[in-house]
């Protein structure tokens, strides 16, 4: 299995980050939030690769956050780096962890603030296009920010025509808690859906609904681990799809786009 959709943190802050987004969310984690004790999870799970997602929650994060992403890079562990995406330094970043190695950026519009449409972010995604980068946005609304939605199916889908070609996964299987709108907007589109947190947050006609339209070869597994597993995950998708579609959204989809974004 490749996991698209992992966090951890450095080992200092990891416990009292755990707790406090478990608590904001109501969740109970699956690991304790540390590059090791994920490492460890990983392997027992059954996967192969896992994709880290860091966010950078302020400007002056973003060093700090894209170097410890950094550090955790190894056989198994492919970490995205992150921008603050209104920041005036963020073009300068890209350009940073562009040169590191890393091919994938990760935004999450609630932590962040801003609205994926914002046209004062289009200068980091032409970054990101014309360096042939993948773009994971978290998706849809975040039960630990309730008064704000700024990832809208709607929006992420003016992106991806706004930016044709762009290497687009939005999380949550395209908008968490929105799935009429991920039907209405993204269905169909060249964005990649991910897995990332379904299991017990959606219904079965929701999900049965999405794959219809969407096309199997743009879904790829993610856990949101520590929030859940790859393994949950793996057997909710499984009672939908055939074993050979399965395969293709637990591994060989996501190893085929990073494999494009590798090509640079």
């Amino acid at each position: 299995m490749i996991d698209t959709h992992v966090h951890f943190f450095p080992d200092k802050i990891a416990e009292n980050a755990v707790i406090k987004l478990a608590a904001a969310a109501g969740k109970i984690p699956s690991t304790n939030g540390t590059a090791s004790d994920t490492a460890i999870k990983m392997k027992e799970w059954g996967v192969d690769e896992y994709w880290l997602m860091s966010i950078a929650t302020n400007e002056k994060q973003m060093k700090n956050v894209n170097d410890f992403a950094l550090s955790c890079k190894s056989e198994s562990c492919y970490p995205f780096a992150s921008v603050y995406p209104l920041s005036d330094m963020a073009i300068d970043e890209l350009e940073r962890v562009y040169s590191l190695g890393f091919r994938g950026i990760k935004l999450h519009p609630e932590y962040q603030q801003f609205d994926v449409a914002d046209y004062r972010v289009y200068p980091v995604y032409e970054f990101i296009q014309t360096h042939n980068m993948m773009l994971c946005f978290h998706a849809g609304k975040d039960c630990a920010y309730p008064d704000t939605y700024y990832a809208s199916p709607k929006n992420i889908a003016k992106v991806a025509d706004d930016f044709k070609g762009m290497k687009i996964i939005a999380a949550h299987l395209g908008g968490w808690d929105v799935w009429q709108e991920v039907l209405e907007y993204e269905a169909g589109k060249d964005i990649y859906f991910d897995t990332a947190y379904l299991n017990g947050m959606i219904s079965d006609a929701e999900v049965k609904n999405i794959l219809n339209k969407h096309s199997k070869e743009r879904i790829i597994l993610g856990s949101d681990c520590p929030w859940s597993t790859p393994v949950k995950e793996r057997k909710y998708i499984s009672q939908f799809v055939s074993d050979d579609v399965l395969e293709l959204i637990c591994k060989k989809n996501a190893a085929r786009l990073k494999s494009e974004a590798e090509r640079g």
